[in-house]
């Protein structure tokens, strides 16, 4: 069945509405059709109550992100925006589906740990560049992350939605920021953060994907961080001590720092000052991280069972109370469970199996992506200084959106010193890493023939 086609009022009335993807407290999205360039977008149109301050904020952080190749570091590409009426539209590229409509449609089976490692690859990789660019998203959640093109590029996936992203100088305690489900310890306690609440966000979502279900599923702040002790914990007394909002979840029995101690308070006595009832809604009750091992149906010594401890372990470093203890974005790339270097020649059929499916997952890929920039181009740090705004995304000549995509690569190329002095690097990406271990079984095997 054909689209009805509505004309979207714009200053150029160059846009034909399709159909509205989605809406929500900011506004809504709506699939269009780009005239000149005959080019399906989506295209964001901002509410009018929110404040012009909070629009242009937003349009603030897209105009810094324009530094960064959406194709190199998965980030949402912006091709454009602008005002019609005192509201703001922004036109991006389409995208396929977020994962939270995808783990739906699995009616939230729990994901292919291959698909994890991709996701998580894609997605520690933008919050590495946005880490060099000095910026927090803050909103780390199934619903902002999508996937490209599910059939063509299976499990690949861009981080959308900066709304809510906020400058590292501007993280101020007290913020309520972060999906209440994926928010972390210092935000529910109330002290400065830094980027590393992105990092807590990723291991939960994470282990939303490897469970199916919410690892800390609390419908008020005292839910969430009680689940998140069962599991993990106290939080270190330093946390706890400087943290503002402290004293609404514990109890204090000294005034004085050093003789301080804290005792978290038990259900019936935070309803009983609050009058807030805590609801217990876990679909299962877990003692520790390490009992995400045995969930699924895999055999203690099998190959999946490798392959789901690499993925615990790294969800164990994404999971630290203590903020400075958390993996950074960087490390994350270097990560066992990203590389596959746990699996020993001893796997060589799983390894093999493995290497054929990414393998597979790249051949499916446009073109536009090569296999270095996949393995390798995450760990660059994208530190131009690109913290200069300008009002509009687009040239004075209203050129197409791939003409606004190149100068965003061109500012790249003129700015890292990667790209004005390119010099040939070693491979040690995962595919590489492969393609050495198998030559080296394959050698091993032949001398033992010998």
């Amino acid at each position: 069945m054909a689209y009805q086609r509505y004309p979207v009022r714009t200053i150029s009335e160059n846009y034909t509405m399709l159909k509205v993807l989605g809406q929500g407290c900011y506004g809504h999205v709506i699939k269009c059709l780009k005239r000149d360039t005959e080019e399906t977008v989506a295209v964001k149109v901002l509410k009018q109550r929110h404040s012009e301050l909070t629009n242009i904020r937003e349009v603030a952080i897209l105009e810094k992100l324009r530094c960064l190749d959406p194709d190199k570091y998965n980030i949402i590409r912006c091709h454009e925006w602008f005002r019609r009426i005192n509201q703001i539209f922004m036109v991006f590229e389409i995208l396929d589906m977020s994962v939270y409509d995808y783990m739906r449609q699995r009616k939230w089976v729990p994901m292919p740990l291959d698909g994890i490692r991709i996701i998580i690859k894609d997605l520690a990789t933008a919050l590495n560049a946005l880490k060099g660019v000095g910026l927090i998203h803050t909103d780390l959640k199934l619903d902002n992350i999508m996937l490209v093109d599910h059939q063509r590029q299976p499990f690949r996936v861009r981080l959308i939605d900066f709304g809510l992203t906020l400058h590292t100088f501007e993280a101020k305690p007290g913020i309520g920021v972060q999906p209440l489900w994926h928010r972390s310890p210092e935000i529910l306690l109330g002290i400065k953060f830094t980027e590393a609440i992105d990092i807590w966000s990723l291991g939960s979502v994470m282990a939303e994907m490897l469970c199916g279900f919410a690892l800390f599923p609390g419908r008020h702040k005292y839910d969430v961080l009680r689940f998140i002790i069962d599991v993990l914990g106290e939080p270190p007394r330093r946390l706890l001590n400087d943290g503002i909002n402290t004293r609404q979840f514990y109890h204090i029995n000294h005034k004085y720092k050093l003789f301080r101690r804290w005792t978290f308070k038990k259900p019936v006595d935070f309803y009983s000052e609050t009058g807030i009832k805590p609801v217990e809604n876990r679909k299962h009750k877990f003692t520790s991280l390490d009992d995400l091992k045995t969930l699924g149906p895999h055999q203690e010594n099998s190959p999946e069972a490798s392959d789901r401890s690499a993925c615990v372990a790294l969800l164990k470093e994404m999971l630290q109370m203590d903020p400075r203890n958390r993996i950074k974005p960087s490390k994350v790339l270097d990560h066992p469970f990203i590389t596959g270097s746990y699996i020993t020649p001893c796997n060589s059929s799983h390894f093999q199996v493995v290497q054929k499916k990414m393998t597979n997952n790249l051949k499916a890929d446009d073109g536009d992506l090569k296999l270095e920039s996949i393995t390798n181009g995450g760990k660059t740090n994208p530190a131009v200084d690109c913290d200069v705004l300008s009002i509009s995304l687009v040239p004075p000549n209203n050129s197409a959106p791939d003409s606004a995509s190149n100068q965003a690569s061109s500012s790249i190329n003129s700015h890292t010193p990667e790209a004005s002095e390119p010099e040939k690097k070693k491979r040690t990406g995962f595919f590489s890493t492969l393609r050495r271990r198998i030559s080296s079984c394959i050698h091993a095997l032949r001398h033992m023939r010998k």
